[in-house]
């Protein structure tokens, strides 16, 4: 008998990783939001969270990228394109790689107000600074250290899978009805392709409006 290569259940080497055919991709709600930021500031000595969780539902960006804020990222000089100010994803700070300011929503711009008056800082400074080490931002484990914390408060059941990921599939799915390369953009993906497969879900409203809405092919006159 041959002796097994590898730790049980790892691939074998030159042989692909099998695909996963229902990979688990849960997607938060928004009222599950409203309950876990009810509960946010209960949760985070700092008193930062609910500000955090405000601009994960808000920006749709990798909960990296928004734990590794600087204060200088934020612009709120209000615009015609930017009526609310906007917020700036750093290239170091993106998995893609991709840098980009983005418009903010009334939300978001509360809630990085919020911060910038508690905390009193400015110029390349963390929003969200490590507790023990505030010369260091926030790591993603902490952030879902308090995003744990907070679900157990709400009494909420856990979802399987995806910790904050589920959030940003939610935020993909709210924005179905928008063109796809302005969502890819806002999000921080470099193609619409990786958006599509990983993030965008069907939901019943939508497939409603999809066999009861359409425009009909006609002749041209």
């Amino acid at each position: 008998m041959c002796a097994a290569s590898g730790a049980r259940g790892a691939p074998r080497r030159g042989y692909a990783r099998p695909d996963t055919p229902n990979p688990r991709r849960p997607v938060a709600t928004y009222d599950r939001f409203l309950k876990l930021r009810k509960h946010a500031g209960k949760v985070d000595p700092q008193r930062l969270f609910a500000s955090f969780l405000e601009l994960v539902e808000a920006l749709g960006w990798r909960v990296s990228a928004i734990c590794r804020l600087w204060a200088s990222d934020v612009d709120l000089a209000r615009t015609k394109a930017a009526p609310h100010g906007r917020i700036r994803k750093r290239e170091e700070n993106d998995k893609e790689r991709v840098e980009i300011w983005v418009p903010l929503s009334a939300a978001a711009r509360a809630a990085l107000e919020w911060v910038l008056s508690s905390r009193q800082v400015v110029g390349d400074v963390w929003l969200f600074p490590a507790p023990r080490r505030p010369a260091q931002p926030w790591s993603r484990h902490h952030a879902k250290d308090l995003l744990d914390r907070a679900t157990a408060a709400a009494k909420l059941e856990p979802l399987a899978g995806g910790d904050f990921h589920r959030f940003r599939r939610k935020w993909v799915t709210e924005r179905k009805h928008l063109p796809l390369a302005d969502v890819a953009a806002a999000g921080g993906w470099k193609t619409v392709q990786t958006l599509e497969q990983s993030y965008a879900r069907a939901d019943s409203e939508t497939m409603l409006a999809v066999v009861t809405e359409p425009r009909k092919l006609r002749e041209a006159k």
